[in-house]
């Protein structure tokens, strides 16, 4: 149904149902957009979700599952998924998601080319956003995390609330909850403290309110 669903709205869609094949498929091409069905006999959905994302960083990816309790949402949004939906679901519903994806996606690699960099202390963000750089060393993050941390950068020391932060990342269209903020940028803190120095610049929490990047204040260059 769901890949009716999809190709009848012209999208071009592949169904796997082999991890082995969905591995030599995603060696091989770019993928838009993965939607990974989490309950399997044979694999651990959420273990794939961190390895088709090591193979292409910036790949889309939303998971559908029957299960809708916390637990199993965060378990998937700190997988690296950039949203997750569980049955039942309506057409629209599903449709609408998708398309909510894939524009947040295609909203990065779309950016006119040009040199700027937007600095804040020991974080770098070149030019269209697509790459990011932590004390010197390339960090890979998703297109959710990518945007969050270009909001953090160009909001340096302001602290932000999670309703800021859900419309700046993701858009006034996005069907969420806080808790998928909370998840997300815990999920990009990790990548980020990995190449910062304890107790340096980084994202904190600010108890009541939200969160602030803890840098110098962003500068453009370029």
């Amino acid at each position: 149904m769901m890949t009716f669903l999809l190709r009848r709205e012209d999208h071009v869609v592949l169904s796997i149902t082999d991890p082995e094949h969905a591995y030599r498929h995603l060696e091989s091409r770019e993928v838009d957009l993965v939607l990974l069905e989490t309950a399997h006999p044979r694999h651990d959905g959420y273990r794939l979700c961190k390895e088709f994302l090591n193979m292409q960083p910036h790949l889309a990816l939303m998971i559908v599952s029957e299960r809708s309790d916390e637990d199993e949402v965060v378990r998937g949004l700190l997988a690296g998924a950039d949203d997750y939906i569980t049955k039942p679901y309506s057409p629209r519903l599903l449709l609408a998601r998708v398309q909510a994806v894939l524009r947040r996606a295609r909203s990065i690699q779309r950016r006119s080319p040009s040199l700027e960099t937007i600095t804040a202390g020991p974080i770098a963000l070149s030019a269209e956003q697509t790459q990011v750089r932590v004390n010197g060393v390339t960090v890979n993050l998703t297109p959710t995390e990518l945007r969050l941390l270009q909001v953090f950068v160009s909001n340096a020391r302001r602290v932000l609330t999670r309703g800021q932060l859900m419309t700046l990342a993701w858009g006034t269209g996005f069907v969420g909850t806080p808790k998928t903020v909370d998840v997300t940028v815990q999920r990009l803190r990790r990548k980020l403290e990995m190449h910062l120095p304890v107790g340096g610049p980084g994202i904190r929490t600010v108890r009541g309110f939200g969160y602030r990047l803890e840098a110098p204040s962003s500068v453009r260059t370029g």
